[in-house]
């Protein structure tokens, strides 16, 4: 099975959905699927089994610039290890 590489997430965030249709054929092909055609229902059905959402950032989010966050994750990791998954939240303004 192929496997995404790591931080996938950060590079794809903006990705479309022609984009990820195509990527979608080019997997089949790869696994041997020749007449494999997707389709804009085989995305949405995709996104909803795999809980994949799309958001636009607005306000503060969309003016963030592009760093390496990765030392501060590992530093967020660090502290997090303390808690119980239960006593996480994500808070935003929203």
């Amino acid at each position: 099975m192929a496997e995404l590489p790591p931080g996938w997430e950060k590079r794809t965030s903006r990705s479309t959905g022609p984009i990820l249709i195509e990527k979608g054929e080019q997997l089949a092909q790869e696994l041997g699927h020749t007449d494999c055609k997707l389709s804009g229902g085989w995305l949405d059905r995709f996104k909803q089994r795999h809980g994949i959402v799309f958001k636009t950032m607005s306000g503060e989010a969309a003016s963030a610039k592009d760093i390496d966050t990765s030392e501060w994750e590992e530093t967020l990791q660090k502290i997090l290890a303390d808690y119980s998954p239960r006593d996480i939240f994500i808070a935003d303004e929203g």
